[in-house]
């Protein structure tokens, strides 16, 4: 049993662990006899599927038309690409639009296509999401098997329902280089968003200095705080635009000295794996799961500093740049590390066979209790979503979003279902041994 699996994807970035996963995912599921489908989303303004499709050129996309900038439009863009692509499997990342046009399809008594969900990390608001769509999940991954116990315990996901799958990565076509004369160099590669805490880039970057340690850091993403952090950071840090995976891992790895991360949260960080697979050692925040993981251990495969502790994290930069054997001994355990536990081969098989496993068990149907929103619009209540949809498109209607939700994501889990289940995450993290 083989079929065809629909990522639908927001084109809002091209960076990060997320697209990278999936990116490598393809090739290794057509191996098991899967066709591996992207529904690229398309914006009036933030999400533009050419970006996307430059920066992975070798990936087999679709568009989904959601220019009208309505939920409406969004939700039937969903579906005829469902449709289009005859999925059998649909994993949405963290798309709410396609979760409801999942669910919606489920209650009306199509069994198709399955819906499958990971957790990348331990974040609230999507967590939230999960949990109210959990009655029509067929299956969720995590990506270690700390975030797998989190889709049981906290989102509601049945316990035979879920699995861990740990993310694989490419081992590295270049060696690492360094002249003699050159500062240590630092890489920051992700989205720039708040739960990813990068403005800290910039004061690390003082830190940095105040402790008189030549330094450069470069960094490599998009987001909404790239503006903030281009105006608050020194000469020190280079900003540049999101590359190839290609290009980082031909021009980027093997010229950085360490890969940092600062987030309170985090599941397997993808481009953190990659980084040590190159022989970059890893400085980063004690982030939630860290040490279950066991992917970062301190003193052997990288150096931990509490989260927002920038003090520290300078200080842990400063003996690797006084320190050659340090960092030699910590990039080679790294890089066996990844080796031993994240191989892309490894992460093809399991997911193959858990896509298998989905499309075997009976399909999950129940009832959503989540907000599906109303009409937002006179012409919707006249004639219904399908022909003020086309009425719309006819005429050239823009709705002029301003901000990221003209795709949205986790928004209407933001607020009190995201705090009570950061509560929830506080007190099962603080029980666990």
């Amino acid at each position: 049993m083989a079929g065809t699996v629909l990522f639908t994807t927001f084109t809002c970035y091209t960076t990060g662990g997320l697209h990278s996963r999936q990116a490598h995912l393809a090739p290794l599921l057509a191996k098991h006899g899967w066709r591996a489908m992207f529904g690229l989303a398309w914006g009036h303004r933030f999400n533009d599927p050419a970006t996307f499709r430059r920066h992975y050129p070798e990936l087999e996309t679709v568009t989904m038309d959601g220019r009208t900038g309505t939920r409406s439009g969004r939700l039937l863009a969903i579906e005829r690409t469902i449709n289009r692509v005859r999925a059998d499997v649909v994993i949405p990342s963290d798309m709410i639009d396609a979760f409801e046009v999942i669910a919606t399809r489920k209650e009306s008594g199509n069994k198709g296509p399955r819906l499958v969900c990971g957790l990348t990390g331990l974040h609230p608001d999507y967590m939230a999401m999960i949990e109210a769509f959990a009655p029509v999940v067929d299956r969720a991954f995590g990506v270690s098997s700390l975030t797998a116990q989190a889709l049981a315990e906290l989102c509601a996901v049945p316990g035979e329902r879920v699995e861990a799958i740990p993310t694989g990565v490419a081992p590295a076509v270049l060696p690492w280089s360094r002249r003699a004369d050159e500062p240590i160099r630092l890489g920051y590669l992700g989205r720039l968003v708040a739960d990813k805490r990068p403005l800290d880039i910039a004061g690390l970057a003082r830190s940095l200095t105040g402790l008189r340690v030549p330094h450069v850091i470069h960094v490599y993403g998009d987001g909404e705080l790239k503006v903030p952090l281009a105006a608050s950071a020194d000469a020190t840090v280079q900003l540049h635009e999101p590359v190839s995976q290609e290009t980082l891992y031909r021009d980027v790895y093997p010229r950085l000295d360490v890969a940092l991360i600062f987030s309170p949260s985090e599941g397997n960080p993808n481009a953190l794996m990659e980084a040590m697979a190159n022989g970059v050692v890893p400085v980063c925040s004690d982030y939630a799961g860290r040490a279950e993981q066991r992917l970062i251990r301190h003193e052997e495969t990288g150096l931990v500093f509490p989260v927002g502790d920038l003090a520290t994290a300078a200080r842990h930069v400063q003996r690797l740049a006084d320190d050659d054997a340090l960092r030699a001994r910590l990039a080679e355990q790294a890089r066996r590390e990844v080796a031993e536990h994240h191989s892309l081969a490894a992460m093809g098989i399991e997911f193959a066979q858990m896509l298998e496993r989905t499309m075997s068990d009976a399909p999950r149907t129940g009832t959503v209790h989540a907000a599906r929103g109303t009409p937002r619009s006179r012409l919707e209540s006249l004639f219904g979503p399908r022909i003020a949809e086309s009425i719309r498109r006819a005429a050239g209607y823009r709705y002029p979003h301003t901000d990221l939700e003209e795709w949205p994501s986790t928004e209407v889990f933001r607020g009190e279902a995201e705090q009570r289940m950061a509560s929830h995450l506080t007190q099962w993290l603080e029980s666990r041994p």
